[in-house]
């Protein structure tokens, strides 16, 4: 089951900076969500929600953009509170 969550999750957020780097096309995407700390196995986790049904552990979905180098490193929030602070 976890992974099956985590390719969720690469998929997530790689397909659309593919999409995107196709050039300009004059149209803005825009992906409402909301947020949320979700109880995995007794261990709570900041998640984001997509399309009322999608969730996403930002902490898992992070891991798998810090292993392109092109992206920066960034320390994970340890709660929602921490999260909405930044």
């Amino acid at each position: 089951m976890r992974k099956i969550f985590v390719l969720a999750v690469a998929m997530a957020l790689l397909i659309p900076p593919a999409v995107l780097a196709q050039g300009p096309t004059g149209i803005e995407p825009i992906e409402p969500f909301k947020v949320g700390t979700f109880n995995i196995h007794g261990v709570p986790h900041v998640g984001v929600v997509l399309r009322d049904s999608l969730v996403i552990d930002i902490e898992v979905a992070n891991m798998a953009l810090e292993s392109n180098p092109e992206y920066a490193k960034i320390p994970m929030p340890e709660d929602m509170l921490e999260l909405i602070g930044r």
